[in-house]
């Protein structure tokens, strides 16, 4: 029996629940005083804009200098986050049968045709849908773009990622098989337990 959209959804909340409590406890010494007065300072460019205090062209100004600069004072984290989010969803899942935390417990699991999926499909899955992708590629042009090309580049990677996900998230509703992007090019599928 397929896996319902319902089901994947809360297991991947599941999981991302997971991940952000790890990265907390691993990223707490690295989080730089930098990146807590830059996230102040957009904070405090979002409330002069709501409050009408400076104009939109103003504010796409001052917030796109400041998310700039507060991608790169937390690049360490986000590099954790990204080799967390592969360890997890590619290894853990691989090596738990098709199963992440998230999927166990709502007892589905990944498999590639009807068997235990294989180390280059959980990769293909991972890299896809979880954002891996489109982070390594962030995190890249960060370094390699000036700011505005690099502010320009990022977010055509995010419109690309929300279309992927859109996308997938309707062919799992709509689909009689229940395959996203990512099922379909990994080769894989998602099911439910048996005795389900």
């Amino acid at each position: 029996m397929k896996a319902t959209f319902f089901q994947r959804f809360i297991a991947y909340i599941i999981d991302i629940m997971i991940l952000s409590i790890i990265l907390s406890i691993v990223a707490v010494g690295i989080n730089t005083q930098e990146a807590n007065d830059l996230s102040d300072s957009m904070n405090d460019v979002m409330t002069s804009y709501t409050n009408g205090d400076i104009t939109i062209d103003e504010y796409l100004s001052q917030a796109n200098d400041l998310s700039y600069d507060y991608q790169k004072a937390t690049s360490i984290v986000n590099l954790i986050s990204l080799v967390l989010s592969i360890g997890y969803f590619t290894v853990f899942q691989y090596l738990n049968k098709g199963q992440t935390i998230g999927k166990k417990l709502m007892r589905i699991k990944v498999v590639e045709k009807k068997k235990e999926p294989s180390i280059r499909s959980m990769i293909i899955r991972t890299f896809i849908i979880n954002d891996i992708i489109s982070s390594a590629l962030s995190l890249a042009l960060l370094y390699l773009l000036s700011k505005n090309a690099y502010i320009t580049a990022y977010n055509v990677v995010a419109i690309i990622l929300e279309g992927i996900v859109i996308v997938s998230a309707l062919m799992i509703l709509y689909r009689k098989d229940k395959r996203g992007i990512h099922d379909m090019l990994a080769g894989t599928e998602v099911i439910c337990e048996k005795g389900e």
